[in-house]
């Protein structure tokens, strides 16, 4: 007997630590490309990644929650020249400052989560020494 969870609420709220890390590797990958490669400009992000429906829907996504700006003009129409409309569009978004605070927050929490879990782990290494 299979249970599929679905969800209705979305994977990211505004407030940060609401968020579970794991749900938003992507997201996370177009946050990290907006923010080295920022130049106050429309960057390309159309192969930060290999799946282009995912990258589509987790930048339509982040533009939802005020993270990022995607240009709606970047991609033209062709059809009139014979060029099919199912090809891969591109991409072009920027990050706003809510993105760059979002993105500095998860490396927090991230630094936060890896020190409690080497606490711990050094603790059962204790505990094996004098088997407990």
């Amino acid at each position: 007997m299979k249970f599929f969870f679905i969800y209705t609420q979305p994977i990211c709220k505004v407030n940060i630590f609401t968020i579970e890390l794991q749900d938003m590797r992507l997201e996370r990958t177009i946050l990290e490309h907006l923010n080295n490669n920022d130049n106050g400009n429309f960057i390309d992000i159309t192969f930060v990644d290999e799946n282009y429906s995912d990258l589509k829907a987790s930048s339509e996504l982040l533009n939802e929650q005020n993270l990022i700006l995607i240009d709606k003009n970047s991609s033209r129409d062709f059809e009139a020249f014979g060029i099919s409309n199912l090809r891969v569009k591109r991409l072009k978004a920027k990050i706003k400052m809510n993105g760059k605070i979002y993105l500095h927050t998860l490396d927090n929490k991230e630094r936060e989560l890896a020190l409690k879990n080497k606490g711990k782990e050094k603790n059962r290494k204790f505990a094996y020494f004098f088997n407990f």
